[in-house]
C-alpha cells in the first residue's frame, strides 16, 4: 500500500479524512478527529488512484453517497480534496455540503462538481449569492484526477492534479 499520500493528508492536519477503503457502511475517519461517515448505494473495494489503495465507485444517482451523519459548522476557510475518474457526460457533484442527509437538498455549499461538458467547478455561497469558479478543460476522460479547492485570504482556488486550474475573489463561506 502506498503511504506517501495518506502521510502527506495526515501532515496537512484534516479536520476530516475518509480514505473509503471501508467494507462496511461506516466511513472511518483517519484523521483521529472521530467523523465517522455512512457509506450508503457504492461499490466498494475498487482500485483506487493510488496502487494499492482502494475506492468506491458511486451510481451516479443522489442515493448513492458518503456522508456526515452528524451535523457540523463548516469553516469559513477551508480545503476540501477529492480523487475521482468518471467517463459521465451528465456531470454531478464529487464533494460538498448540503442541507440534507442524503438524496437531494435545497441548499447546497462547498461543492465540488462536474458540468455535464466534464469541467470541473467549485461553488461557495458567499452572502447574497453563490460563488463560482470554473476551470477551462475537461476531466470526464477516464483517467484519475486529484481535485483539491481551497477559499482563504487569497481567494478561491480550484487544482487539478496540482496545478491551478481556476481562481476567484472570495474569501470566506458563509
Amino acid at each position: 500500500t502506498n503511504t506517501t499520500y495518506p502521510a502527506a493528508v495526515m501532515a496537512a492536519a484534516p479536520v476530516t479524512y475518509w480514505r473509503l477503503d471501508d467494507t462496511k457502511t461506516t466511513a472511518a475517519d483517519a484523521s483521529g478527529n472521530g467523523r465517522t461517515g455512512k457509506i450508503a448505494g457504492v461499490t466498494q473495494s475498487v482500485p483506487g488512484a493510488i496502487a494499492g489503495n482502494a475506492a468506491i465507485r458511486t451510481l451516479g444517482t443522489s442515493s448513492s453517497s458518503v456522508y456526515r451523519t452528524a451535523v457540523t459548522l463548516p469553516p469559513k476557510q477551508f480545503s476540501v480534496q477529492v480523487w475521482f475518474n468518471t467517463t459521465s457526460t451528465t456531470g454531478g457533484k464529487l464533494v460538498g455540503r448540503e442541507n440534507t442527509m442524503t438524496g437531494l437538498g435545497t441548499a447546497f455549499d462547498r461543492s465540488l462538481y462536474l458540468a455535464n461538458d466534464g469541467r470541473l467547478l467549485f461553488g461557495t455561497y458567499v452572502a447574497p449569492k453563490l460563488s463560482t469558479i470554473t476551470s477551462a478543460r475537461s476531466y470526464n476522460d477516464g483517467a484519475w484526477h486529484l481535485a483539491t479547492a481551497t477559499q482563504g485570504p487569497d481567494g478561491t482556488k480550484l487544482y487539478v492534479d496540482g496545478a491551478l486550474v481556476a481562481s476567484g475573489t472570495a474569501t470566506t463561506a458563509q
